[in-house]
């Protein structure tokens, strides 16, 4: 059999193997590198997660905190408005009967007379006693102050904030009515002065007046205070 030489073939350049030098340390070396990355990244995770849930946390305690606040305001201002109906109804009773009726069976005090100022659209029944347990619920009447109509002065003292507020708003000149068991005066306001009650106090006359008193200012966040808004009223 003759050779026949193949260029093609004889020409190929074959290349050898190649020897690839290996870093016995360099399995060793990634895989320590590959940890320290997982672990960086599972650090970066948990922290990531660590300020979700302090946020979460921190985002939970200011949601029941609202929650509670609402709530709190939801039940005072339900209190308020349901005080405000037994009152009405105890004083209609009294209107009917000449009687005094409690409000509720466990309450110390009664209403006496209503007041009512038309121009603002506003009125007040009138509790007995100005102690802080009456004033809570609505205006009281000073005890051993004069009865409207009568000839002694009548003063009435109510929270600021709430039953009294509408006194910021009242001027000279308007009419106040007042109602009793028996009858319905009607008052001309004829003085709204500021008076420091450390310095001066409410006289009690035998006249014909009506005094309305609350603390001022009307719009101070502090409780208490010296000073009082004094309207004073005569008859018609």
């Amino acid at each position: 059999m003759k050779y026949i030489p193949n260029p093609e073939i004889e020409n190929t350049f074959i290349t050898p193997p190649v020897s690839v030098y290996c870093d016995p340390n360099l399995k060793h070396n990634s895989s320590k590198y590959t940890r320290l990355v997982l672990n960086s990244m599972i650090d970066a995770l948990n922290s990531v997660f660590s300020v979700s849930r302090l946020r979460y946390k921190i985002t939970f305690t200011f949601i029941i905190i609202g929650l509670w606040h609402i709530s709190a305001s939801g039940y005072m201002l339900g209190k308020a408005h349901l005080s405000q109906y037994l009152i009405k109804q105890a004083w209609h009773k009294t209107l009917q009967d000449k009687a005094n009726h409690k409000p509720w069976s466990w309450a110390d005090t009664y209403p006496v007379f209503e007041i009512s100022v038309p121009r603002l659209n506003e009125n007040s029944y009138v509790l007995s006693g100005a102690n802080g347990r009456s004033m809570a619920f609505s205006a009281a009447h000073i005890t051993n102050s004069g009865q409207p109509g009568g000839p002694k002065t009548t003063i009435v003292s109510g929270h600021r904030d709430s039953h009294f507020e509408y006194l910021k708003n009242i001027k000279l000149g308007d009419k106040i009515y007042t109602v009793t068991k028996n009858n319905t005066y009607t008052y001309i306001v004829n003085s709204i002065k500021i008076i420091d009650s450390k310095k001066e106090k409410l006289i009690i006359q035998n006249i014909n007046e009506l005094v309305l008193t609350t603390c001022y200012p009307f719009n101070s966040l502090q409780f208490g205070g010296n000073l009082r808004y004094v309207v004073s009223s005569k008859p018609e």
